[in-house]
């Protein structure tokens, strides 16, 4: 039963790519019908600042351990109590265990609400796998397939596991009125030049090196395709790829043909200077930038 209208969205990221923005979104839509949002984050958060600007309330909670945080497992029962909050919704598979410490150790009663964002890859059948996942009232899984993976590769019980697909806002899409010339000189790209565009945070398994290479395959046929990437890396990760990109750039003397641009959350206007968009991902769960896309 829900004692009130307090909700409370625990986030400690501290990235900020398209997992983070849904948080912030999620959040935003839930404020917008009514629900006072309470954001539990920490300090160095990324996402701190388009929370602030949804105008949600920011709630830094210290995390000092992966797992087996029973510090950072006080401080946020104590600001549960302060906001009287009795549901929380999990945001990255990061912080299951320090919800379930939480729950064991400090409040029972408390409702948690995971929204899968990664899929699990191996097996996780395991006993310390098995107590986080069960200490979850609701398990949200973006895709039918994913559901069916959570209830084959874990012991949850199988009637907590939901399929919710991710939403994009529409409107914010189809009402934009930014040419692409408008778009590219926003961006300082050629304005005449075929460009192919990815967006997504700066690491590996976005595959942004993957598509660098494909372009220097179409310059060495005769091709004149241009690259236009737009993301940042997470603080403190993804610095050897980032490292290799930029490497592999000036070896190749790509300086003309590929674009670097950080993070920007106008991804409507993005969208408007590429002439084809690609998704060069080793693997997603959902890809929220190809629903965007088309």
């Amino acid at each position: 039963m829900i004692k009130n209208k307090n909700l409370g969205f625990l986030c400690t990221s501290t990235a900020f790519g398209g997992l983070e923005l849904n948080a912030v979104k999620l959040a935003g839509w839930l404020k917008q019908r009514g629900w006072n949002i309470y954001f539990f984050t920490v300090k160095d958060a990324a996402l701190i600042k388009k929370a602030n600007e949804a105008g949600l309330k920011v709630v830094i909670i210290p995390k000092w351990l992966k797992y087996a945080d029973f510090g950072g497992a006080n401080a946020l029962s104590i600001a549960c109590i302060k906001y009287e909050i009795n549901n929380i919704i999990i945001n990255t598979n990061r912080d299951l265990d320090l919800a379930a410490f939480y729950k064991t150790f400090f409040n029972k009663n408390i409702r948690l609400l995971y929204l899968q964002q990664m899929q699990l890859g191996v097996s996780k059948k395991d006993f310390i796998h098995t107590w986080r996942f069960n200490a979850l009232n609701y398990w949200i899984a973006p895709l039918q397939i994913l559901a069916k993976q959570v209830k084959e590769k874990t012991k949850i019980n199988p009637s907590k596991v939901n399929m919710i697909p991710l939403a994009i806002d529409v409107e914010k899409f189809a009402n934009n009125n930014i040419t692409r010339e408008e778009a590219r000189k926003l961006l300082n790209v050629p304005e005449d030049a075929f460009i192919a565009g990815i967006i997504g945070r700066i690491d590996e398994q976005k595959g942004q090196l993957t598509l660098i290479k494909a372009i220097k395959i179409l310059k060495t046929k005769g091709l004149n395709v241009k690259c236009l990437i737009v993301g940042s890396k997470t603080l403190n990760e993804a610095d050897k790829y980032e490292t290799a990109i930029r490497e592999y750039i000036t070896a190749n003397v790509l300086e003309n043909d590929v674009y670097l641009r950080p993070f920007n959350d106008k991804v409507e206007m993005v969208y408007k200077a590429f002439d084809v968009f690609v998704m060069a991902s080793k693997w997603e769960s959902f890809g929220m930038v190809t629903v965007e896309s088309m």
